[in-house]
């Protein structure tokens, strides 16, 4: 008999399955065998309860084979004949694309002995006083632009196709040979007092499955769409068909153990006649937009509380080892969008956009895949964001704004009387636009913060562009109107005053 799959529970590590279905009850005792279940499953987690019926479960039992499978067996035709099938499926979706990819390339190559064509034209127009025309030149570009962008789709999508076509090669190769496959089944014994119809569930923990959070965060006019998907890896040795996916964040690997505790040795030790510093980045932390993405152990960061998310539609896992994503939920928000530059960290204007999280439940921390116009433009991960918390995303450089950072320093030897050395720092920036829009955008630099007393930073506002102060953190900021194809330099002046006994700076 065969008690169908109705619930999985997947963890970070392992999955809880859950079998329901209605036997039929005859009076007595008797045997009930469920086949195909996964080989790897704890046998100890195994729990048999009624859920409706006069019947009683007593032992449960899991009984495991191996099974040889010889290639000319129905089972494994069968499955050869699918794998023929798909195999011809793919290689006839690679000679599509294959053509398809050859087309583009020939209508683009005719495109440009066009344009090459009607620029001779303007020339000839220009040298005998007539007014050229660039409509024709505007099309070719935008087409050629169209072709571009649809050659790399091409390219892409032909290599995740012979990757497919490959490993289905190497599974048809494999049904060649004869193998070996592990098999179980579950036994239970059920009593009843009178014939009917019983509702059994059984539950067991089975290794080899887990899954992440994945987001893809869609802005369009201002409004951002974030829908979270699970990517559930199961390779247990029975599929997952229709069934209620839940994927919680509880992690039962790491159990409850009380802290060690180890002795804190003291020493005492001469005090040093120099003083060792050393310069470090230094990230400023705070709740909320702007919060830092902290390094963690490899998992799922839940906000230090268990959470369990359900998908949205009755899902299929089969038993491959590949990930697979299942559409968990989405909500629609609107988006504070605005370009700034950080040329310490990157030399480009990027645009971030600030929105608040508009879902009933919290955004795991995870990656973003970041969709504008229509396409795919990068990724990006987002940290733990609570029901109504803001957070930032960032959605790339802007490639019309060309930006060049550089730093110059000069270090002044201290004086026979002085115990002071003085480091001499410019900070230069220098912006270009390549093309006729005008943009303005927000642009920070940062100076060090010293610490101690042997160690001074101190601005020269005089000699800053727009005599732009540092905050208490350090941070000098501009807002940039950059005109169209036009340039900007800003500047920045200070100095590191140390002691002569401080090393290390």
């Amino acid at each position: 008999m065969s008690l169908g799959i109705a619930r999985v529970t997947v963890t970070e590590d392992r999955a809880l399955v859950v079998r329901e279905g209605t036997i039929a009850l005859v009076k007595g005792t008797q045997s009930i065998r469920i086949e195909d279940v996964a080989p790897a499953l704890v046998d100890k987690s195994v729990r048999a309860t009624v859920v409706s019926g006069a019947a009683k479960v007593g032992e449960a039992r899991v009984l495991r084979e191996k099974r040889a499978t010889l290639p000319d067996d129905p089972a494994a035709r069968s499955e050869t004949q699918k794998l023929d099938a798909e195999i011809d499926a793919t290689f006839d979706a690679l000679e599509a694309l294959a053509a398809a990819d050859a087309r583009a390339r020939a209508e683009l190559a005719v495109l440009e002995a066009a344009a090459r064509a009607s620029l001779g034209d303007v020339s000839w127009d220009a040298a005998h006083g007539a007014t050229p025309g660039d409509a024709g030149l505007r099309a070719f570009e935008a087409r050629e632009k169209e072709l571009g962008a649809e050659i790399v789709r091409l390219s892409f999508e032909h290599r995740d196709t012979r990757e497919t076509y490959e490993r289905l090669r190497a599974r048809r190769a494999a049904a060649d040979h004869p193998s070996t496959r592990a098999r179980a089944a579950l036994e239970l014994v059920v009593s009843a007092d009178a014939a009917g119809d019983a509702r059994i569930a059984i539950e067991y923990v089975v290794p080899g499955a887990c899954w992440r959070p994945q987001h893809v965060a869609t802005l369009l006019d201002g409004k951002l769409t974030i829908a979270t998907d699970a990517c559930v890896w199961q390779n247990t040795g029975e599929s997952w068909d229709d069934v209620e996916l839940r994927l919680s964040t509880e992690r039962p690997s790491l159990g409850r153990e009380p802290p060690r505790l180890a002795d804190d040795l003291l020493f005492v030790q001469r005090k040093q006649e120099t003083v060792h510093v050393e310069a470090r980045d230094e990230r400023i932390e705070h709740a909320g937009v702007g919060g830092v993405v902290r390094d963690r152990v490899p998992g799922i960061d839940d906000g230090g509380e268990v959470r369990v998310l359900v998908s949205r539609d009755r899902a299929r896992v089969p038993t491959d080892g590949r990930p697979h994503r299942v559409a968990v939920g989405s909500f629609e928000t609107s988006a504070k969008a605005e370009s700034i530059c950080l040329p310490q960290l990157a030399s480009a204007v990027v645009l971030r956009t600030e929105q608040k999280n508009a879902g009933s439940v919290p955004l795991l921390a995870g990656p973003v895949d970041l969709v504008r116009r229509g396409g795919f433009v990068g990724r990006t991960k987002i940290p733990f964001v609570a029901p109504g918390e803001t957070f930032e995303l960032g959605w790339g450089p802007d490639p019309g704004v060309r930006v060049h950072h550089e730093v110059e320093q000069v270090e002044e030897e201290p004086g026979m009387l002085s115990g002071w050395v003085v480091r001499s720092v410019r900070e230069r920036v220098r912006i270009s636009a390549l093309d006729g829009t005008k943009r303005t955008f927000a642009l920070t630099l940062r100076i060090p913060v010293s610490e101690i007393e042997k160690v001074q930073v101190a601005q020269d506002v005089a000699e800053t562009t727009g005599k732009s102060r540092a905050d208490d953190d350090g941070f000098v900021r501009w807002n940039v109107e950059l005109p169209a194809s036009g340039r900007k330099e800003l500047e920045l002046r200070y100095a590191i005053k140390r002691h002569k006994d401080v090393v290390g700076l």
